[in-house]
Parts: structure tokens; C-alpha cells; sequence
């Protein structure tokens, strides 16, 4: 196999036919004929040595061998794309276009004024939200130029700025208060108040969990939820109890209905971060963590309610950090 004979336009061509099962849509969309979509495909595949497709299927099925090719050809074409997008940004020197991934919980504290303060700046946003591991992973991949999340490793020539360190927090309604100045002694387990969790490859969960068989507890977990939003609003209708850290408690409705009692544990910490891999998008991660900031101090500035203020004493910022 000569890789010199392999372009991306090809692979990108395979996975029009694949996507939608047949050469004839595959054309549509990409304004070919179908003979020319036909023959890149048969081409592509002499040069792998391999058959891609199952031809006497209506739509097509993929090979063994397509199907791996298509898993490799998503990755080979963004990776072509992102390397023109960062030679235009070498030669226009300006961002134009950005790919930012955002935690569920980030999305819910900052997408709102991020999108408000880009849109304007750029020709092209595509902002992806979801559960930590997957914005991780997409962003370890290149498939992202600046990701908003916990947990993003250091590594050389990576530019990656702490915005947020945060303690966790245990939090019922506020009808078991006086369980929760107890919660050590399983108070919640005499009044059959299960702990609730989300997702059990979540990173809050396993330190929480961690957490209870520190002290004892080995709490098991009785419902498991999609997201962060489905434990907050469970545990503000009474149906449990969980333990997480402010920016999450506060994607609930009405944080009135509930008690929080912060844990100090100095192990229990959730670092929140900015980084990227692409030294031209240095100050735009800069703007973006000084609007994080405007963000949460007109957060602080506006909300002063019990629970709240509860919750900032587990909340501090890089320069508090020691």
C-alpha cells in the first residue's frame, strides 16, 4: 500500500456512502456524479487491497475492513481540515472559526455568555457539550481547539489555565437537615434515603464514592441518573441525596429546597480548567478565562441566598489557590 496515494478527499467521499448507504445520496450531498463517487470508492478500495462495501445490499453494509476504515477516516479528514484551519490561521493571523468542548456543568454555568462574547468575533462556532470523558477524549484526539472541563492533563506545549478549584458538598432537601449534620453515622441509610449518582463512569461519583468508604459508609447507590441536571432535581423533590461540587448543585431549579454542608476532606477537590493545544489560540483561552471570571463574580454579585453562600466557601479562584 502506497499512503502517498491516500487524500482526503477520497476517505471523505467512503464516508458519504457510508453515512447514508448508498452512491446515489452519497453524490447528492457532495455535487458529483454517481459514476465519480462509484469509482473513487472502487479506487480507494484497490489501494487498501480490501473490499469496503457489501455491493448486493440495499442500503450498502460495510465489510469488516469498511468499518474500520470509516473509524480511522473520521479522524484522518478532521485531522486534514484542522491542519487547513490552522494554516489560515497562520496566514490571516486571526481566529475565524473555533471548535470549543464544554463539561455539562460548564455548559450550564458559561455557554451562554462565551457564545454571546464569540459569535460576534468569529465566521464559524461549533461548541460541543457532554459528559467529561467524552469532551476529553475528543479533545486528546485534536478534534477540539479549546476544551472547558475538569481533569485535562498537563503535557509539554499544552496551554492550560486553572479557572475554578472546588470543594464537594453534601446535599439533601432540606427536610432531612438534621440527618445531614449526621450523614456520618448513616442517618440517611434510618430514614431510607438513597444516595443518588449519575453515570457510573463518572468522575464525581467515584470520588464520592471513594470518599464514603474513607469514612465508613460504602453507601450503595440506588439511582443511577443520566446527568448532572436529573440528580440535582431528584434530590431537590426529596428522593435522595448525593454529594457533588457547587457548579453542579447549582444546575438544579430552586436551590432553596436545599441543605448543604460542605466536606473537608483536602483529597476531595474538582479543578476546573481552560486549555488548548494551539499556541495561536493563546489569547483567545486568556479572554475567555478573564470572561469565566466576570461570569462568576457577577454570580457571586447577584445571588445571596442561604445555600449560596454556603456554596462559596468550597468555590475558589487560581489566585486563592495555593
Amino acid at each position: 500500500m502506497n499512503f502517498q496515494d491516500l487524500q482526503p478527499s477520497a476517505f471523505l467521499t467512503f464516508i458519504k456512502v457510508a453515512e447514508r448507504g448508498s452512491f446515489t445520496a452519497a453524490s447528492k450531498e457532495l455535487g458529483v456524479s454517481q459514476s465519480a463517487v462509484s469509482q473513487t470508492v472502487e479506487k480507494l478500495e484497490e489501494k487498501l487491497g480490501r473490499p469496503l462495501l457489501e455491493r448486493g445490499t440495499r442500503p450498502l453494509v460495510l465489510t469488516g475492513a469498511g468499518r474500520e476504515v470509516l473509524r480511522c477516516a473520521r479522524r484522518f479528514v478532521e485531522e486534514a481540515r484542522l491542519m487547513q484551519n490552522s494554516l489560515n490561521l497562520q496566514e490571516n493571523r486571526e481566529v475565524k472559526s473555533l471548535r470549543i468542548g464544554l463539561s455539562e456543568v460548564a455548559d450550564g454555568f458559561f455557554s451562554d455568555k462565551l457564545e454571546q462574547f464569540l459569535i460576534p468575533k468569529l465566521q464559524s462556532l461549533e461548541v460541543q457539550t457532554g459528559l467529561i470523558p467524552q469532551i476529553l477524549e475528543d479533545f486528546e484526539n485534536g478534534l477540539l481547539d479549546i476544551a472547558i472541563a475538569p481533569d485535562i492533563s498537563d503535557r509539554p506545549a499544552r496551554i492550560r489555565h486553572l479557572i475554578l478549584e472546588e470543594s464537594y458538598f453534601v446535599v439533601c432537601n432540606k427536610k432531612f437537615s438534621e440527618e445531614l449534620r449526621s450523614f456520618e453515622k448513616d442517618a440517611f441509610r434510618g430514614v431510607e434515603l438513597p444516595f443518588v449518582s449519575y453515570r457510573s463512569n463518572s468522575a464525581d461519583r467515584r470520588k464520592a464514592q471513594s470518599f464514603l468508604r474513607r469514612i465508613g459508609l460504602n453507601s450503595t447507590v440506588s439511582y443511577e441518573l443520566e446527568n448532572t441536571r436529573s440528580v440535582i432535581r431528584a434530590v431537590e423533590n426529596g428522593l435522595g441525596w448525593t454529594i457533588l461540587p457547587p457548579l453542579n448543585i447549582l444546575l438544579g431549579d430552586d436551590t432553596s429546597l436545599l441543605s448543604v454542608r460542605k466536606i473537608e476532606d483536602p483529597g476531595l477537590k474538582k479543578r476546573l480548567f481552560i486549555a488548548t493545544d494551539r499556541p495561536m489560540l493563546k489569547p483567545m483561552v486568556e479572554e475567555l478565562g478573564g470572561l469565566f471570571f466576570k461570569t462568576f463574580d457577577f454570580l457571586c454579585g447577584h445571588d445571596n441566598s442561604e445555600v449560596f453562600n454556603t456554596l462559596k466557601t468550597g468555590m475558589r479562584l487560581p489566585e486563592h489557590i495555593s
